[in-house]
């Protein structure tokens, strides 16, 4: 199943599959397969960790998983 947030930081990573991407996130590889299917949705703490071991921006992950970015202060 295609889940664009996943799909972009396993290509970032150079990771074969989900198996191989949760170690590379030192998660459990439940939790990419929840996330994969729908069952919950990504939030601060994996953005985070893909956010450490890729370097890639917050707001650039944020946004290729299509979750909104608020300013600091909350205001947009």
């Amino acid at each position: 199943m295609k889940h664009a947030l996943l799909d972009y930081v396993t290509g970032v990573l150079g990771v074969k599959n989900d198996a191989a991407l949760a170690r590379a996130l030192h998660v459990t590889p439940p939790l990419i397969c929840k996330l994969r299917y729908g069952l919950i949705k990504p939030g601060a703490g994996i953005i985070l960790r893909m956010h450490v071991a890729t370097d890639l921006p917050i707001r650039t992950l944020k946004g290729v998983a299509g979750m909104e970015c608020v300013p600091v202060g909350g205001r947009r």
